[in-house]
């Protein structure tokens, strides 16, 4: 069983590094100290990062160099004191040619500031889901299983690690190749462009942190014309403040994640071509994307969620996902705003609750497609603990959020409603994000 391979450097002395890999020394240098230490530290780096990309290339399992990587997204949970693990969840096309998924993936862990630089393995958890966006009748026919059908796999890989110090700038880094050669928005080489997913932890400024974690398969499949909305229903088991960005993919450089080029006319703000052109609407509160497809096109999205606690940036996640545009013709349900609110006031999807009211509102969901039966469901119960939702009816779909707050709520929660259809083959599905805001009344006056 692979270990971890960790590099520590003294700052400051002109000391090289002193390298183990899985319990054996595999490089100790003396001090060189007539050697000028600016040229010492850029032979250190040199030597590090040809470890680090020779181990990576050891650690990867070479059937995963294919173009087959669909998504991915990286989380990390404390288990008390500087222990912490690592969930990698994985997306797989099984489009024909497609590799398999490697039984394990290497994970790189470095701090700038305090020298660090460690990799750990990260190994697969039970066995891979099929989550393709199909119904169930027509789930044996899709590519997974050897059919025809757009079909995706879901693998999830774990691995601990215990820091060996406080520092500000914890990056966690996993990289694969090769992104889908499917991809429409962005120049892509399916033997050279890889998939690199980032977390970062201060662990100087906070301790025994949890940082965001999704609640959404990240599988959006869409008719091309027909408005869509989705939410990755990220939320934070500590009750941090969560901020949302769309940023560039990233691929690899030597040491560290570039951006994936886009093609001319796209951009992380305007990552698929849209009816009218340009009006791809997100929303940094809440992580809400919604969007009108003009064609069929395959593009890469990435999200940034940083986690905040008292106004400081403690940690940050990062989840890389494809939106595929496809040519059909099912009318994706409709979920209606929310109504009847009481216990507090609704601005755009962000909910403002004074501690101790009961927030309650109503919504309804229908589809135009008269015989498709609709299925309704909410994170609440996951990210809101005490907070309840009642639902009934199958084409329109009628339900009721409730939520006692009390002073111990202070803060943002978020949670996502989710109704689908029943079409075959692919289902739709619309994906609806909202906050809750619990203020002190003191605060507020």
């Amino acid at each position: 069983m692979w270990g971890i391979f960790h590099v520590g450097f003294r700052h400051g002395h002109c000391k090289w590094p002193e390298t183990s890999l899985y319990g054996l020394t595999v490089l100790r240098f003396k001090p060189l100290c007539y050697m000028n230490c600016t040229l010492a530290s850029l032979f250190r780096n040199l030597l590090t990062g040809l470890l680090m990309a020779f181990l990576i290339q050891v650690l990867s399992s070479p059937q995963a160099h294919a173009t087959h990587a669909m998504g991915a997204d990286l989380t990390y949970a404390c288990l008390g004191g500087d222990t912490y693990e690592f969930t990698l969840t994985f997306y797989r096309d099984c489009s024909p040619g497609a590799a398999p998924a490697s039984a394990s993936y290497p994970l790189t862990i470095s701090s700038a500031s305090c020298g660090q630089l460690a990799i750990i393995v990260l190994n697969q958890v039970g066995t891979s889901v099929d989550i393709s966006p199909l119904c169930p009748a027509d789930k044996p026919n899709s590519t997974c299983n050897g059919g025809a059908l757009p079909g995706v796999e879901q693998y999830t890989y774990k691995g601990t690690y215990t820091f060996p110090q406080n520092c500000a700038d914890w990056v966690m880094q996993w990289e694969n190749f090769c992104r889908n050669g499917a991809i429409t928005n962005s120049v892509i080489s399916t033997i050279a462009t890889e998939t690199v997913i980032r977390a970062t932890l201060d662990n100087l400024s906070v301790s025994c942190n949890n940082s965001p974690t999704f609640t959404t398969i990240p599988v959006p499949y869409v008719c091309a014309g027909q408005e869509y909305f989705f939410n990755h229903g990220a939320y934070d088991a500590d009750g941090d403040s969560l901020a949302f960005e769309l940023i560039d993919p990233l691929e690899k450089d030597v040491a560290a994640g570039i951006p994936v080029l886009y093609s001319p006319g796209f951009s992380p703000a305007y990552p698929i071509s849209t009816t009218p052109a340009n009006s791809f609407n997100f929303d940094p509160l809440t992580g809400q994307m919604n969007f009108r497809p003009a064609a069929i096109q395959n593009g890469i999205v990435a999200l940034l969620v940083k986690q905040y606690r008292n106004g400081v940036l403690i940690g940050t996640t990062m989840r890389d996902i494809q939106l595929v545009v496809l040519n059909c013709n099912n009318i994706p349900p409709v979920i209606s705003p929310p109504a009847n609110v009481s216990g507090g006031t609704l601005t755009g999807n962000t909910f403002s609750v004074c501690a101790g009211n009961t927030l309650s509102f109503n919504f309804t969901a229908n589809d135009l497609n008269a015989g498709d039966l609709l299925t309704a469901a909410s994170s609440i119960s996951t990210t809101i603990p005490g907070a309840t939702i009642s639902l009934s009816g199958t084409n329109p779909v009628s339900g009721t959020v409730t939520w006692a707050t009390t002073l111990a709520n202070v803060g943002t929660r978020h949670f996502t409603i989710t109704v689908a259809d029943n079409a075959c083959p692919i289902s739709a599905s619309q994906v609806i994000g909202f906050a809750i805001a619990v203020h002190d009344q003191v605060e507020i006056l």
